[in-house]
């Protein structure tokens, strides 16, 4: 009788245990997949910050950079809207040599949109706002794309005193 009894308890143990290791895989993977989604808002952040900073610090005129920036979230590529497009019907922007005209219905929404939005990260499957706006953009067809390679681009500014011209594709 004993040994029933004992067995019975090792088994009742083996499946207590089981039970707390899975609650606490399930806990891990909850942390661990909150902690990856906020990285992804800190990237775009970090981006955001970045190129604010750096259409202030490079309008002066007659300057030129080539600054190097991250990719946030695995974006495909980075577009550029110019800023005298807003306040207009916004109905004819073109995006150059880009290939990106599948795509432009989706800016022209968000050119028109309350809280105005002119950069923007496209992914494979949709486009997002950088949730930055900045009248110190210029660029040449309305809408400036840069494909993302190895995860970063590199953006050429030329000032203008008021404004940054964007330049370069790399």
């Amino acid at each position: 009788m004993r040994s029933r009894r004992g067995q019975f308890q090792h088994v009742f143990s083996f499946i207590l245990m089981m039970l707390i290791a899975g609650v606490v895989l399930l806990m891990g993977y909850k942390f661990i997949s909150q902690i990856l989604g906020q990285s992804c808002s800190v990237e775009k952040l970090d981006l955001k910050n970045a190129l604010e900073s750096d259409f202030k610090r490079y309008a002066s005129y007659g300057s030129y950079h080539e600054p190097t920036y991250l990719v946030p979230c695995d974006s495909e590529m980075i577009c550029f809207i110019d800023a005298d497009v807003f306040g207009e019907a916004a109905d004819g922007l073109y995006p150059g040599n880009s290939g990106f005209t599948y795509r432009i219905n989706a800016i022209q929404g968000e050119v028109r949109a309350p809280t105005p939005n002119n950069v923007f990260l496209v992914y494979d499957d949709h486009v997002e706002p950088l949730q930055l706006f900045s009248t110190r953009i210029s660029v040449a067809n309305d809408v400036f794309c840069i494909n993302a390679t190895s995860g970063r681009f590199r953006l050429g500014m030329e000032g203008k005193g008021r404004t940054v011209v964007l330049t370069y594709e790399s």
